[in-house]
């Protein structure tokens, strides 16, 4: 599978300040992340270390079970791109549904509701799609030359992008 994905070096990036009130700067922010199989969360993992999770397509992360998990998305990915030129929506859908997700915004300490909430990253995700391959490529290209973006790629699907600002 082609790398999609725009190659960062975290000593490059601009420091950012936690949205919540009492922090101080924060130069590498946290996300939790959740299984697909169950709604709670299962580790926290630096944001930089999601973005090579979506380069590469493989993770390893101490989770807060103290397991070392190891997730791998290669072939999930190649199966739901192959799935979505199928035509093959709903399969591609359940297919996604049984992958580990993050929420790149925030940081939660249980589950992701309002009262496991822990702090804001000050990070805007933007996920768009349904726009196709070509145009995908075109927006990431795009928006890898803004300074502002700080991750850009095009979705696991083949039909969307993702992007951090």
């Amino acid at each position: 599978m082609t790398n999609l994905f725009k190659d960062l070096n975290p000593s490059n990036l601009p420091s950012i300040a936690n949205a919540s009130e009492d922090s101080a700067l924060d130069t590498q922010p946290y996300v939790s992340c959740q299984s697909a199989f169950t709604s709670s969360i299962e580790a926290r993992v630096s944001l930089f270390e999601i973005y090579e999770f979506m380069r590469s397509g493989n993770a390893a992360f101490l989770g807060y079970d103290k397991q070392l998990h190891r997730v791998s998305l290669k072939n999930k990915v190649q199966q739901l791109q192959n799935l979505v030129r199928a035509g093959k929506n709903t399969d591609a859908g359940q297919l996604k549904s049984n992958c580990w997700s993050s929420t790149v915004a925030a940081e939660y300490s249980r589950k992701r509701s309002q009262e496991s909430f822990l702090r804001y990253n000050s990070r805007i995700p933007v996920d768009i799609d349904g726009i196709g391959h070509t145009e995908a490529i075109r927006l990431r290209e795009k928006l890898q030359s803004n300074s502002s973006v700080e991750f850009a790629g095009v979705s696991p699907s083949g039909n969307g992008l993702k992007a951090i600002i």
